[in-house]
């Protein structure tokens, strides 16, 4: 199936929806970043994009382990735009997870609407 069934279509009130959540994720790290105590304001930002920040994290890893990559043992903060991206990430992650949910329910709600008219003609 194709991306262009009319099931699977974003409508421009959803793609708004979507900028704009990822936007607030943007801006809540960068809040956080400049708040200068990242730690403090990290678990509402992982609550507002959880399960995608945790697959971010997690792909994160696996990208750092595929390339041989050492995590730094640094105490240095990570600067202000330094948390933005794995959350801004995350609800784009959400967003998609979203999408995908809504556009399977619409494509078994529009064949069980063609099931049921099918069995309407043949009498079964």
């Amino acid at each position: 199936m194709a991306l262009t069934h009319p099931a699977c279509r974003l409508g421009r009130r959803a793609r708004a929806a979507v900028l704009g959540y990822a936007a607030l994720a943007g801006a809540g790290a960068l809040v956080v970043g400049a708040m200068g105590h990242p730690d403090q304001g990290t678990a509402y930002l992982h609550l507002a994009t959880f399960p995608g920040s945790v697959v971010v994290g997690i792909g994160a890893f696996v990208l750092a382990a595929f390339l041989d990559v050492a995590p730094s043992t640094s105490d240095a903060q990570p600067g202000v735009f330094g948390q933005m991206l794995p959350f801004v990430l995350g609800a784009v992650v959400n967003a998609l997870l979203v999408w995908g949910v809504v556009a399977f329910a619409r494509v078994v709600a529009g064949e069980l609407r063609e099931h049921r008219r099918y069995r309407g003609r043949t009498g079964a």
